[in-house]
């Protein structure tokens, strides 16, 4: 029986290795020699069956090479599956018995893993038997989150935990509920035996002041609570202090409080009140406030910040530092306290990208092997590389010739993993599939958006080596083509003698500002394969036609479950690109569209001449969210079905995805906002305020856009069939919230308006929202920088509001904008 043999027929790791034990000293060397020579086939073997831990087994009992042991581990998954089989303790005496050489060859082939740390549990284990040297590499601390069976005495334990903590963000493991409570026993034996080094503290500092995630950082301040070590973090505190703007609330509160001492000299106390006051958490900064008194000549830069939260929202707050300020002498009068939040939009141009420039894209042959070896596997996820890619080879195919482009795909692209489409394509392409002229159609019941995206890569494909280059490649941020870059690309389009491509034209038009188009576009005359006018005729009525206005019904109720609900039966029509009956397209972005719909999951293309083929395209959503960029209403209602589905996480991608292209931002695409914004969670709202402020800089949102979409139909859509949104809602504080993120950042011009309505909405109802107290008390501490800016606040309902009877905090605060108006 061979090893192959016993692979096969054995029932499980402890079978195998039973068998291995048993054999006789000419099997076992003559099995040991196959292992040697055949342990890439093993391995197939071994996965093949389902167990790939099989030939961990093979690899470990006999004297194969480090590398296959390695690759045998597959980045150290199976490890977890061993030792669930009692077999790892069997498998760390077997690579011991090689001895410390061999041990150390080992850790260093397996830290060249990305996944390294998943080999921790066995590399430790031959780390403490050879008492070898703890590894350096990063990779191998990565998520270091020992269980109490690892606190043992004479394990080293001190150094692991100073070892790792050197190391950025390897405290980022998940940390289990009452993870430090189950360390106590074990922590507290290992401290009877061994000490804690002087070194601990020292380290896990430094997790702090390097500014590691929050989850590391909160493990980080775990360990010193366990070790009982807060109190000692005074004597950090000068680091602490600098650190304090790159930790998380928790780890900042915990420094705060034991920094803020008697024994705290004038001087860093105002260091630390001027790292300290710009925190967003109110127990920081309350707790400094009533810490400043003491300091009787304060500095300017200090004063400046107790008078931007002398107008802050929270009352508290505002009253400690204006009677702060009063004590030291400062004006507190609304136009003294305004920092000037208000400013007109920069409305900058888009950036070229010299990456897409005709010179860059020329890449020599051994980078655009590169590119077909790795780039092309990702293109999907990336929507400027798949942009970039077909460039690329346009480009190359049009300097060296298509067939030896054919030879290069060929060679560096594999069939593995051929899940993205234009990977697909291209290996279809390369094994001789003419894609010129070649039919594409949905190859399911789900027509997608991405259908115009695979007809648009098909279209390169087939006429790869005669085109000149492609029209609707960026040449400038945002995806956005100039009219310059443009015309010169139709002038080499003339010089050759090559018609247009009509998804080509398509994605250009989308991408072209419509304002800026020329009066005369004679010189734009041109053929488009396929199409019965020329370019100058396509683009006058893309010029002078605007699309329909968007309009969403809904489709009859199939079946009486979860997809009769609202979102997953809306029909998108309208918003539709102008000119692709003349381009002689025929697809989703043109016609009603299911909005519950994003990409199709194939998409079946009929070549020429050759078999015809399928194209996955479900990982196709962020080439396709940015394809059309003027063009937004269907992939705005398929987030809304997808938000509605799994949450908001999903108008977050999308608004995302669409934000950063779309010119202007649509109704639609700015309520998909304005609902990522109701439930965005805190940490996200500054991703949301760089976004719109982006936007608003170059002129393609305004302040008018936030206020119409805040009373768009489309927050209606549930109510017409009688249902109740989940996620699809409109959230008003949390959206003041993030308003209020965005006037700090210099963008109050913006969101001014949209912030006075909703303070007006919840001022005038009937009942009081519970919010109202907290969104007017944003308003308040924005209004001074309003009057400041010479704006007039009109605030009817809020006025109104002051003079009810009572004394709610919703009412303290509308008096005190009352009296911010007088």
């Amino acid at each position: 029986m061979t090893l192959k043999d016993a692979l096969t027929r054995t029932t499980g790791v402890c079978d195998l290795i039973t068998t291995i034990e048993d054999i006789g000293d000419a099997d076992r060397a003559t099995w040991a020699a196959e292992a040697k020579r055949s342990m890439p086939q093993l391995r197939r073997i071994a996965d093949d069956l389902g167990r790939p831990e099989l030939a961990v087994v093979v690899a470990a009992f006999f004297d194969v090479p480090v590398k296959q042991l390695v690759l045998a581990l597959a980045d150290g998954f199976l490890i977890e599956e061993l030792d669930e089989q009692n077999a790892m303790a069997w498998v760390v005496e077997q690579l011991r018995q090689r001895g410390p050489e061999w041990a150390s060859t080992l850790v260093a082939a397996a830290c060249d893993k990305k996944q390294a740390a998943r080999f921790r549990t066995l590399l430790d284990a031959l780390l403490d038997a050879h008492d070898l040297p703890l590894p350096d590499d990063p990779r191998y601390w990565t998520n270091w989150l020992p269980g109490p069976g690892k606190v043992l005495p004479g394990r080293r334990f001190w150094a692991r935990l100073v070892r790792a903590a050197t190391v950025r963000d390897a405290f980022t493991g998940w940390i289990p509920p009452g993870y430090f409570d189950e360390l106590a026993g074990p922590v507290a034996t290992l401290r009877a035996a061994e000490p804690v080094p002087d070194d601990v503290l020292p380290a896990l500092v430094q997790v702090f002041t390097r500014g590691d995630r929050p989850a590391a950082q909160q493990y980080a301040l775990g360990w010193i609570d366990l070790l009982g070590m807060r109190c000692e973090l005074w004597q950090h505190r000068g680091v602490l202090c600098d650190a304090l703007p790159l930790t998380p609330s928790k780890v900042a509160g915990a420094i705060v409080e034991v920094l803020l001492r008697p024994e705290l000299d004038d001087d860093e106390l105002t260091a630390l009140a001027c790292v300290g006051l710009v925190r967003k958490e109110k127990g920081i900064r309350r707790a400094l406030l009533k810490a400043l008194p003491r300091l009787a000549e304060p500095g300017e830069e200090l004063r400046e910040l107790v008078a931007v939260l002398a107008t802050d929202g929270d009352t508290t707050t505002s009253e400690l530092a204006t009677r702060l300020l009063q004590d030291w002498g400062v004006a507190t009068t609304p136009e003294a306290l305004a920092t000037g939040l208000w400013r007109e939009p920069a409305l900058t141009d888009p950036e070229p990208m010299p990456e897409f420039s005709d010179e860059a894209l020329r890449l020599d042959t051994a980078r655009v092997a590169d590119l077909l070896g790795d780039d092309v596997n990702t293109c999907g996820f990336f929507p400027l590389l798949i942009e970039w890619t077909p460039a690329v080879l346009v480009a190359h195919a049009r300097d060296h010739g298509v067939d030896h482009v054919r030879e290069l795909v060929r060679r560096h692209l594999t069939q593995e993993f051929d899940a993205f489409p234009l990977r697909a394509m291209l290996l279809a392409w390369a094994d001789g599939s003419e894609l010129k002229d070649a039919t594409v159609a949905p190859g399911d019941e789900n027509s997608g958006l991405s259908l115009l995206a695979a007809r648009r890569m098909v279209e390169v494909l087939g006429w790869l080596g005669e085109l000149p280059c492609l029209l609707s490649t960026p040449s400038h941020q945002g995806l956005r083509v100039s009219w310059e870059a443009f015309a010169a690309r139709v002038g080499r389009f003339r010089e050759v003698g090559q018609p247009l491509l009509a998804t080509d034209v398509a994605v250009a038009l989308a991408r072209l500002d419509r304002a800026a188009a020329p009066a005369d576009l004679s010189p734009f005359a041109h053929p488009i394969h396929g199409a019965e006018v020329l370019l100058d005729e396509v683009l006058g009525h893309w010029r002078d036609t605007d699309p329909e206005p968007v309009r969403v019904s809904f489709a009859p109720a199939m079946k009486d479950d979860i997809t009769a609900q609202w979102h997953y039966r809306m029909v998108v029509d309208g918003d539709a690109p102008v000119t692709h009956p003349m381009l002689g397209l025929s697809d989703p972005w043109s016609l009603p569209h299911h909005g519950s719909t994003w990409t199709a999951r194939v998409v079946g293309i009929q070549p020429r001449s050759g078999e015809p083929f399928t194209v996955p395209m479900r990982d196709e959503v962020a080439a396709v969210a940015q394809l059309l960029p003027q063009h937004q209403a269907r992939q705005v209602m398929a987030a809304v079905h997808r938000m509605e589905q799994y949450g908001v996480g999903q108008a977050a991608w999308c608004h995302r995805m669409l934000g950063d292209v779309a010119h202007p931002f649509s109704e639609a695409l700015t309520v998909l906002g304005l609902a990522w914004a109701g439930g965005a969670a805190p940490q996200d709202r500054d991703g949301i305020a760089e976004l719109w402020l982006r936007a608003w800089d170059e002129g393609r949102l305004t302040a008018q856009d936030l206020v119409g979409a805040w009373h768009s139909v489309l927050w209606g859509l549930p109510d017409q069939l009688g249902h109740t949104a989940k996620h699809f809602v409109r959230a008003p504080l949390k959206v003041a919230e993030v308003l209020a993120v965005i006037a700090d950042g210099g963008g109050l011009a913006l969101v001014w308006p949209l912030l006075a309505v909703l303070a007006e909405e919840a001022a005038g109802a009937e009942k009081l929202p519970a919010t109202t107290a907290a969104l007017l008390e944003i308003v308040l501490r924005l209004l001074p920088h309003v009057q400041a800016a010479g704006v007039a606040a009109r605030l009817p309902n809020v006025v109104a509001l002051a003079s009810r009877k009572g004394n709610s905090k919703a009412l303290q605060v509308a008096r005190r904008i009352q009296d911010s108006l007088r």
